[in-house]
C-alpha cells in the first residue's frame, strides 16, 4: 500500500510527464521559410510555392499558433497572381501559397510576418529572350538549380549516347557530324519533356 508521500510523487511524476508531453507538441523545434523556385520564366505555366510551418519534435506543425500570419507582395504584384489566402489567423502553425506568373518580367518581393518575424523572399521573373543577368544567354535559356541542371545532363548524355544505337530522323542529315550532335543533344535536351 502506497503512502501518502509516495502518492504524492507519483502524482508530481505524472503531472511532469503530462507537461513534457503537451510541451512536445506545442513547442516549436523547428522552422521552415521556404519559396521553391524562386526564378521562373514570365508567362509561363507553373507556380512558384511559398510555404511556412514551425514544427514540434515530431515533425509535424504545431497544433496552435497564437499570433497572426501575414504574406505581403512589397513589391511587382502586377507580375503574380495568388492562390490561396495570404493570412491566417489561427488553427496550426502552417500556410501555404502559390503564386503564378501573370505579368512582366523582374522581380517580386514577398514578405512572411509570423508574429514572430518577418522573412523576405525574391522571386525573378524572367523573360523569354532577355538577358537580365547579362552573361550572354538568355534567361529562358538558363538552367537555374540543381534540379534542373542534373536533368539537362541525363537528358543530354542519354540523347547524345542513343544516336549511337539509332539516329533520330529529327537530326538533321546535313548536321551529322561532331558539333551537330551537341547542339542536337542540347536542343533536344532543353525541351520540356513528359512521361510519353
Amino acid at each position: 500500500m502506497k503512502t501518502g508521500r509516495q502518492f504524492g510523487w507519483s502524482i508530481g511524476l505524472g503531472a511532469g510527464l503530462l507537461v513534457l508531453f503537451v510541451a512536445s507538441i506545442l513547442v516549436p523545434v523547428s522552422s521552415t521559410y521556404a519559396l521553391n523556385p524562386t526564378n521562373m520564366v514570365a508567362g509561363t505555366q507553373g507556380s512558384a510555392r511559398l510555404v511556412w510551418e514551425e514544427n514540434s519534435i515530431y515533425g509535424s506543425p504545431v497544433p496552435f499558433w497564437p499570433w497572426d500570419v501575414q504574406v505581403s507582395v512589397l513589391s511587382g504584384r502586377q507580375r503574380v497572381s495568388l492562390i490561396g489566402k495570404a493570412a491566417r489567423r489561427s488553427g496550426a502553425a502552417r500556410l501555404e501559397l502559390a503564386f503564378i506568373p501573370k505579368g512582366p518580367s523582374g522581380d517580386v518581393v514577398l514578405q512572411i510576418d509570423t508574429g514572430v518575424c518577418k522573412k523576405k523572399f525574391r522571386l525573378r521573373l524572367t523573360g523569354g529572350a532577355e538577358d537580365v543577368d547579362e552573361d550572354g544567354f538568355p534567361d529562358m535559356a538558363e538552367l537555374w538549380d540543381d534540379g534542373d541542371r542534373l536533368a539537362f545532363r541525363r537528358w543530354f548524355v542519354a540523347i547524345a549516347e542513343s544516336q549511337f544505337y539509332s539516329v533520330d530522323n529529327r537530326w538533321a542529315r546535313v548536321n551529322r557530324d561532331c558539333a551537330g550532335l551537341a547542339r542536337f543533344a542540347y536542343m533536344q535536351a532543353m525541351r520540356r519533356h513528359d512521361a510519353a
